[in-house]
């Protein structure tokens, strides 16, 4: 039998075990999609999140349309009528009605537990005493890990830079970010600035049915057809024409399954021993994910990727890209092998498989998809609720800070006054922000966003008469230029932050953000016309500081 355990990554990774479990089944808890428009990875993460905490668990998504929630999930949606009908067809007019439709849903204020799954939920604001945790299938792919490989037009350059600016205030309020791999885990490190520490950013793998593949199901993975399959939504970023222009050089077959805007151009394309069979239900696709030779995957940059796991549960192995989650995924000669996303590497793979096979049999494939089941999801999901409804509701002070002569003083929990020879003394303005960011990663680019400024300011106290001059300094960032210029203008203050039962990267919400300073709605506006004239020839922003 071989090694069929996770990567040491992962196991570094994996969450710690708590008796608070069944606590959660004392909250109300109501999860939220960013929307049911089709179905996909993300809709099945969906589903199974609102399982993971009870039949009576509610859920709201962006939009709905009927048929794509699972049956037993019944999703309401906060944008329908025409409205609704309109925003079906538009992405970029999705994401500006999201921005403003998210952030006040009355109905979820009365709900303990808010479980957010994709990006647009994120700008719901919550009432103080409720717990956010947030799924993040990733962070955004245009603005981030799809940009180096675009050519974007001024539109393009536009919508990524306020896409940039806007995001970043959403990664503060969950209590948990809680990434589907530890690709997307380290997204969320390098693109927002969340620590890689378990109560900050957690990673927990999406749910598989695995029981309901290969041998549990009935299906006989050692009964081979002599063709090999692939199967996802037809769309550019799935290349599928890779796979298609590959099997002109193979000597075999390919089955494609799947719909999208690309099948009929594939279906003229493709050669002789390539066959489109279009969508196939989930009975026709465990069968022939059981009873392929092998599955290919060809996918950009994924996330996760379901359909690699689903044809291990199946006791299959994967001829995959070594990119993304994919080369992860695939144990180059044991559970698949690895290829370059271009035809002639693709066929040189299909034909060594054709000729060597792979080292793990049918049942080792099969124990390795285990750790990706439903019940681990299901366990993980509700422990990191618990966990974060546990710190939540954990005492939390800010102590008094002496400013020009006056006191500040706030308490939060409990309402308990600090002792004064706990108070801080005065201390330098850059100092104190190097308090407040002494966990910001060092690849982040200096500067505070609007949110973090404001918290900033009630965490070290009220500046008498520079208020101006320490928004300035905050907005050129630590070390910044602007930041120093400015800061021979300002008095001093002086500020202590004490945490209790919180970890050191969240305190009270000042959390690191990647990117440049978010300066308000109307500076991100003014920063995306500023990138869409720069996209039209100009280089250089001279007008943007902390860039």
């Amino acid at each position: 039998m071989h090694d069929t355990s996770a990567p040491a990554s992962r196991q570094c990774a994996s969450i710690e075990t708590s008796t608070a479990t069944a606590s959660v089944d004392e909250l109300s808890v109501a999860v939220t999609h960013e929307h049911y428009i089709e179905r996909g990875g993300g809709e099945h993460v969906a589903d199974w999140l609102a399982r993971s905490f009870g039949a009576e668990t509610d859920v709201y998504a962006g939009l709905v349309t009927d048929g794509t929630p699972a049956e037993d999930i019944q999703a309401t949606a906060i944008c329908d009528g025409l409205l609704g009908r309109v925003l079906s067809h538009s992405r970029a007019l999705r994401d500006l009605t999201y921005w403003q439709a998210w952030r006040h849903v009355p109905a979820l204020q009365d709900y303990d537990v808010v479980v957010q799954s994709g990006n647009n939920p994120g700008w719901y604001v919550p009432p103080d005493d409720q717990t956010v945790l947030k799924y993040c299938h990733s962070p955004q792919r245009t603005p981030y890990d799809r940009w180096p490989r675009l050519s974007p037009g001024p539109l393009t350059h536009g919508y990524t830079e306020a896409a940039r600016q806007l995001y970043a205030e959403t990664v503060t309020t969950p209590r948990t970010i809680v990434a589907n791999s530890e690709l997307v885990a380290k997204r969320c490190r390098e693109r927002w600035g969340v620590p890689f520490d378990h109560q900050r950013l957690a990673v927990v793998y999406p749910p598989v049915l695995v029981d309901e593949y290969g041998r549990a199901a009935g299906h006989d993975p050692t009964a081979t057809e002599d063709y090999y399959f692939t199967v996802s939504r037809l769309y550019p970023s799935k290349h599928v024409d890779v796979l298609v222009d590959a099997f002109r050089q193979v000597d075999a077959q390919l089955v494609v399954a799947g719909d999208g805007p690309a099948r009929d151009r594939l279906a003229r394309q493709a050669p002789p021993n390539v066959r489109f069979v279009g969508y196939v239900s989930e009975s026709e696709k465990r069968r022939r994910l059981a009873e392929a030779r092998a599955v290919l995957f060809a996918a950009t940059n994924e996330d996760f990727g379901m359909v690699p796991i689903e044809a291990f549960a199946s006791g299959t192995p994967v001829v995959g890209v070594a990119d993304g989650y994919t080369q992860h995924q695939v144990h180059q000669g044991e559970n698949g092998l690895l290829f370059d996303r271009e035809p002639a590497a693709v066929a040189q793979a299909v034909e060594r498989f054709d000729r060597e096979g792979v080292a793990w049999t049918a049942d080792d494939l099969e124990t390795f998809a285990e750790q990706f089941g439903v019940d681990r999801f299901q366990h993980e999901m509700r422990e990191l609720v618990a966990d974060a409804v546990q710190r939540r509701r954990a005492r939390v002070v800010v102590v008094g800070a002496k400013v020009g002569g006056g006191r500040h003083q706030r308490a939060l929990a409990d309402g308990h006054q600090q002792p004064k020879e706990r108070r801080a003394a005065r201390i330098d303005p850059l100092q104190a922000a190097d308090v407040l960011l002494s966990d910001r990663p060092a690849a982040v680019h200096g500067g505070l966003g609007l949110g973090q400024q404001l918290v900033g300011l009630h965490v070290v106290g009220q500046l008498v008469g520079v208020g101006v001059e320490l928004v300035r300094l905050l907005e050129g960032g630590v070390g910044h230029p602007e930041g120093q210029r400015h800061s021979g203008h300002v008095a001093g203050f002086a500020g202590h932050v004490e945490r209790l039962g919180m970890e050191p990267t969240a305190r009270l919400g000042v959390s690191s953000v990647t990117g440049p300073p978010r300066r308000g709605v109307g500076d991100a506006v003014g920063h995306a016309a500023l990138a869409t004239l720069t996209a039209r020839g100009r280089r250089g922003r001279r007008g943007c500081r902390g860039r």
